[in-house]
């Protein structure tokens, strides 16, 4: 079982907001950030609300890479999350990004 006692970080979900709107914009090579991510689209008619969608998301979609993706950081790593919910095109399509600041810990 991963445990990870990760602590929010305030004023960093700006930084995952940028990174869900232009994937690679906070994220690279020289970054202090590993990212999970993940995506899923919806059709229009989908009547659930954003809260039901959002948790669909991380259920479906975060949780598997979460676990590759953290393990090893420290405990009280830094991290925050965002989003965006895209109703552009023939479906809706949420993307939920958590960054988590590799290169910090207290």
């Amino acid at each position: 079982m991963l445990s990870i006692l990760a602590v929010w970080y305030e004023g960093m979900e700006k930084h995952a907001k940028e990174e869900a709107l232009a994937p690679g914009s906070k994220t690279g090579d020289r970054s202090p950030y590993v990212k999970v991510d993940g995506e899923l689209t919806f059709s229009k008619d989908d009547g659930r609300d954003l809260t039901a969608k959002v948790q669909e998301v991380l259920r479906k979609k975060f949780i598997r890479g979460l676990s590759k993706k953290v393990r090893g950081l420290s405990s009280n790593t830094p991290y925050a999350c965002n989003g965006v919910y895209n109703t552009e095109g023939a479906e809706d399509k949420l993307t939920v990004v958590c960054l988590y600041n590799k290169g910090s810990s207290s």
